[in-house]
């Protein structure tokens, strides 16, 4: 025996006692109190003997009433939630284990009934749910027994189920493995429950637990799924609101493998099995507040009527389903399977006219409004039609079904059918005009965050260039804290300037409303109710403070004052602080980009509460009613501007807000992508395009300023008639340090001559800026074409630039007159990911900005030197190796080898020098003549440039490779001009030599410029 038989027999003496009070039995009356402290304390109270299949009704009253006196009235609401299953379904291990209850375990014990638990609920279960106390009823031993050929048991357990179900809100419909008929017995008693009790009125939620995954559990679950849908109809429920909530699904199946029993601590804990009991306790206490929105939660009372009513209809049998009934619950369940499938293909159809209407409604733009709205209204007319259409095709099938079954059961079927029927009709209407308006604001959504992104992006584009820009100016590496402030500002710009969609009329003052009679109500004010209906007014007045504002003795206190003038300057000074306060609390609010919140209003009467706090003045509470009804009325005009703006586009605000972080990552990348783009192509245009376009410019101008020199001027066309032109020139100048320059350093005196010579020629040429400008126009050409050519294909696409400028390298360099200088493309520094087409924008600008830097450069006047030290082959060295001629010099008086045939072997001077021009030769000479000189003393003899005296016979055996002879001593015009030079500067020769100045022959004296260069001319012609 256990505990609630004990509790059984008590109820039964105490019903004893009053129907026979002869009995005696005082002490009876007390059971009710005690029964009363055991279910306060937990332990379960049976609400009917399943085995006797009774209902102690006085008992069950007493109780309820001795519960009732205990708790306070305001705690009195009840919610009933009944686990029905089968006796191996394990009912009180469920409950045990989703509340920590204790129910008797029929499956122990043959104990057959209904048990109740009271709970008291949590405060914040006690809120969501609009109750406080939950009992909790468990229905153990049902079909405990065979019920073949039995039915007193079959009838007993009908009884307990309707029973159990027409107390319930919540059911939760337990279903466990079974075999054979105990599957369609036990299915029969809870469909037939669920029908009696539809009869009634009653229909509870019904939330779906099957224990295992075998196919016998799912089949009866999903056959009791759908048979629960079809009888959540209307029912006379208050609260409901409209057939779409109807129509919702009631409940979920849950799926949860025990075990149900408590394990040892030392066991493992299985997560799986502790999720699915969490899961399906959620989903219990999510019916119980839908029940809310149903019901309003009954007190005991009202539980004992519903328990005598039900009790009634069941003893009195006057269901039209009788408690021996299994064939109606299995005809009325394939039924629902029927309709389920039809409904299935309701849907489907819907689901494709929704894609058709999708399609019409993408094809209008969204900025017409105007066609917008006249299409959705009829689209939504058409889907009336549509719904309405499908329906009735069902209701003719549901017909023709109930005709060909059995008419008897139409009018059963009949009723439920129907208003299901109807419910369909109208909740599957509602929820397509529903998604049609979903799918529309979808649509105008997207667009309007379309244009939004696009608006945004234009501003951060102006940002973006304009930091570029200055990092490209000032070399300033950015840091993420000043980007970021940049990007606030585009943010702001951009949704002060978007065009968000005007809210329909969406009045905010209801709200407000709201919100200031719950803060009167948690202040106590509750008096002051009435002046709540002036908020909706327009407010043409200020703030004015009245003598009802301050209490009698206030007013006493202040009677010899006139008018109580300071006491009422004193309020009104703090009225103007709050009202000053309020104004710069809604200026900030409207700067912000969001839509108006109810913490706006809360926190509005929260300074007014803290401002009369801190106020010394004695005050009533109509002054602080009074304020925070003026600043609820201009709350709602300031305020309700806000919400027009933002209303409709509220979701969209609140999307781009939540990705606010997204767009500023992206701005900061964009920015890093791009400066880095122009870092990477600023040094490949300076370390590769700008020295490959220099190159191409000046390479080809040394020749050319060779040319046009030789053009110009005849002595640089042999070696020959450019030694004549210096000889000429040396007499023309007639300059002492020019001979010595040229006798001592020969080559240099050349060199310098012809560098005077282009030095002079590029200071007065103009064709040099010419062809410098033509050259830049060439290669830039050049340049464009090869980066055109290496952009095909690229556009829009992410590649590393490096492979990409070599590219450009080779097709620059396929000209064949373009050599790019590829060495600083070695390294990582130019391999960059970016997108190809902005980095050619980048190159292209820098080109550009290139061309004008140099072709302004080239129109400016530069002096040589700088433009020599820009080519590569230097005029000066060219000319120089085109008049250099042949570097054998004569081995006596070192005047240069004349002859202009290459490879000659036998090398002979033009005009021999005489001594005494040489800082080796002797001081004093008789005779000066050379290359054979006959002194006084020693005639027959001569002497070699190094001072040696030599045999004259003996010249050509010392120097076979020159030609020298004796000069005619009757002819001395070939020597006229170093005679006439000696002659000219032989003081000068002496002083720079530091010896004595040679014996020059009178002859000499008198040779003139015209001979010296007539024989110069002569002796070269021939």
């Amino acid at each position: 025996l256990g505990l609630e038989h004990f509790l059984r027999e008590m109820g039964l003496i105490f019903e004893l006692t009053h129907t026979n009070p002869s009995s005696g039995g005082f002490k009876a009356l007390r059971l009710p109190s005690l029964a009363t402290d055991l279910l306060i304390y937990g332990i379960p109270l049976e609400v009917m003997d399943g085995d006797a299949s009774n209902i102690p009704v006085r008992w069950l009253g007493c109780v309820f009433a001795e519960l009732k006196r205990r708790l306070p009235q305001e705690q009195c609401r009840t919610r009933v939630l009944t686990n029905l299953g089968v006796h191996h379904g394990m009912n009180a291990e469920v409950l045990s284990a989703l509340f920590g209850v204790t129910f008797p375990e029929g499956r122990q014990r043959s104990t057959r009934g209904v048990y109740m638990v009271a709970l008291h609920l949590p405060e914040n279960l006690r809120k969501n749910m609009e109750c406080d106390f939950l009992l909790l009823l468990d229905v153990e031993g049902l079909s405990s027994m065979s019920l073949d050929n039995n039915e007193k048991l079959l009838i007993h357990d009908n009884e307990m189920a309707t029973v159990a179900t027409g107390l319930s809100d919540v059911l939760m419909q337990n279903i466990s493995s079974h075999e054979g008929t105990e599957f369609e017995t036990n299915f029969t008693v809870m469909v037939n429950a669920l029908l009696r009790i539809k009869e009634l009125g009653f229909m509870p939620i019904c939330q779906l637990l099957a224990q295992d995954d075998e196919m016998n559990s799912s089949i009866q679950a999903l056959q009791l799924r759908r048979v629960s849908d079809m009888l959540q109809t209307d029912t006379g429920d208050i609260g409901t609101s409209n057939a779409a909530k109807q129509y919702s699904k009631t409940g979920c199946i849950s799926h949860v493998k025990g075990p149900w029993y408590n394990l040892s601590l030392t066991e493992p804990i299985d997560k799986q099995y502790s999720n699915a009991v969490l899961k399906l306790k959620q989903n219990l206490f999510g019916a119980l507040k839908q029940c809310a929105g149903r019901s309003e939660a009954t007190g005991l009372p009202e539980f004992m009527s519903r328990l005598c009513a039900v009790w009634d209809a069941v003893k009195a049998e006057s269901f039209s389903i009788g408690l021996q009934n299994t064939d109606t619950a299995l005809a009325f369940s394939l039924l629902c399977t029927e309709i389920s499938q039809w409904e299935h293909g309701i849907l489907e159809h819907r689901k494709s006219w929704l894609k058709e209407a999708t399609k019409k409604m993408f094809a209008v733009k969204a900025s017409d409004a105007t066609v917008r709205y006249g299409l959705l209204n009829e689209l939504k007319h058409e889907a009336s039609y549509e719904v309405k259409t499908e329906v009735d095709k069902l209701r003719s099938k549901i017909e023709a079904y109930l005709v060909k079954d059995n008419p008897p059961k139409m009018n059963t079927f009949r009723p439920i059918l129907m208003s299901y029927m109807d419910d369909l009709q109208e909740g599957i209407t509602e929820e397509t005009i529903q998604l049609l308006g979903k799918v529309n604001e979808n649509y105008c959504s997207s667009t309007q965050l379309e244009k939004f992104e696009t608006l945004l992006e234009k501003e951060q584009e102006s940002k973006l260039h304009a930091l570029v820009e200055n990092s490209k100016s000032t070399k300033v590496l950015l840091q993420d804290t000043e980007l970021d402030k940049e990007f606030e500002d585009a943010w702001t710009k951009t949704l002060s300037n978007f065009d968000f969609r005007p809210s329909e009329k969406d009045d905010i003052t209801a709200r407000v409303v709201d919100i200031l009679r719950e803060n009167l109500i948690n202040r106590g004010l509750q008096k002051h109710m009435n002046k709540l209906e002036v908020i909706a007014q327009n407010q043409t007045s200020g703030f004015q403070v009245f003598d009802e504002h301050f209490g009698y003795r206030s007013r006493l206190k202040h009677m010899f004052e006139v008018n109580n003038r300071i006491q009422m300057l004193n309020a009104q000074q703090v009225a103007c602080s709050v009202i000053d306060e309020y104004k710069q609390f809604v200026a900030d609010k409207m700067s912000l980009p969001a839509d108006f919140s109810d913490s706006y209003i809360t926190t509005l009467l929260e300074n007014v509460e803290k401002a009369l706090k801190e106020t010394s003045i004695e005050i009533r509470s109509a002054f602080e009613v009074d304020l925070k009804v003026y600043l609820c009325r201009a709350a709602c005009n300031d305020f309700q501007k806000l919400h027009d703006r933002f209303a409709k586009d509220s979701e969209l605000l609140t999307l781009i807000t939540a990705t606010k972080s997204m767009y500023v990552a992206e701005f900061i990348y964009q920015f890093r992508k791009r400066d880095q783009c122009q870092r990477v192509a600023e040094a490949f245009t300076s370390m590769v395009i700008k020295p490959t376009m220099m190159d191409y410019v000046h390479r080809p101008l040394g020749m050319r300023i060779v040319k046009e020199i030789q053009s110009q001027v005849q002595q640089f066309q042999s070696p020959r008639t450019f030694h004549q032109s210096l000889l000429e020139e040396l007499i023309e100048e007639d300059n002492f340090e020019s001979f010595l320059e040229y006798l001592l350093s020969h080559e240099k005196f050349k060199v310098r001559k012809i560098q005077e010579k282009v030095m002079a020629h590029l200071s007065e040429s103009t064709n040099l800026k010419k062809w410098r400008q033509q050259r830049l126009g060439e290669i830039v050409g050049k340049v464009a074409a090869a980066v055109s050519q290496t952009a095909e294909g690229t556009s829009g696409v992410l590649s590393d630039t490096k492979p990409l400028l070599e590219r450009f390298c080779l097709n620059l360099e396929s000209d064949g007159d373009v050599d790019v200088t590829r060495a600083p493309l070695n390294g990582p520094y130019f391999s960059i990911t970016t997108k190809w087409d902005y980095f050619v924008t980048c190159l292209m600008e820098l080109l550009a900005a290139m061309r004008l830097d140099l072709a302004e450069e080239f129109s400016e006047n530069v002096e040589a030197t700088q433009i020599l030290k820009c080519l590569p082959l230097q005029p000066q060295e060219c000319l120089y190796s085109q008049v250099r001629g042949c570097d054998q010099q004569c081995p006596l008086c070192r005047a240069p080898c004349e002859l202009e045939k290459k490879g000659h072997e036998l090398h002979k001077a033009v005009l021999h020098r005489p001594k005494g021009m040489l800082p080796h030769d002797a001081g004093s000479l008789s005779c000066i003549n050379c290359p054979v000189s006959i002194a006084q003393d020693n005639p027959g003899m001569s002497k070699n440039a190094h001072g040696m005296s030599v045999a004259g016979t003996d010249l050509h055996c010392l120097y076979p490779d020159c030609s020298i002879s004796s000069e005619d001593p009757n002819s001395q015009m070939p020597k006229a001009y170093w005679r006439y030079v000696l002659a000219r500067f032989n003081a000068s020769f002496a002083k720079v030599y530091e010896r004595v100045p040679a014996k020059v022959p009178d002859e000499w004296q008198k040779i003139t410029e015209e001979e010296a260069l007539y024989s110069l001319r002569e002796n070269f012609f021939n």
